[in-house]
């Protein structure tokens, strides 16, 4: 299966094997900035966002704050913590395909 959040899984070669033709290809590094921690953890854990509402919900406030705490911790690890408190996460690619359907 496809990750759909993942090109770097193949993406590229179901499109070509797909009814369509791939005209172009585009990639370009993209890097987040945020202003603080919360803003990070707000935007990087959106596509987990589901699930974390359900263990909070399960384990109340505190075990929202110990993910956020965690969070802090795997961001400083990572490098991605600056000494003025933005985050700024690089190393991302997206992907721009042009394609074509052929002619029937």
């Amino acid at each position: 299966d496809l990750d759909p959040l993942s090109c770097a899984q193949g993406f590229d070669g179901d499109l070509r094997r797909s009814a369509y033709d791939v005209v172009q290809t585009t990639t370009s590094d993209i890097q987040y900035v945020f202003p603080d921690v919360r803003a990070a953890f707000e935007g990087l854990t959106l596509v987990c966002r589901p699930a974390l509402l359900a263990l909070a919900s399960d384990g109340g406030d505190a075990l929202w704050d110990q993910a956020r705490h965690a969070y802090h911790d795997i961001l400083a690890a990572r490098g991605y913590l600056r000494p003025d408190g933005t985050v700024v996460v690089g190393g991302n690619v997206f992907a721009v395909y042009t394609c074509r359907k052929p002619a029937a």
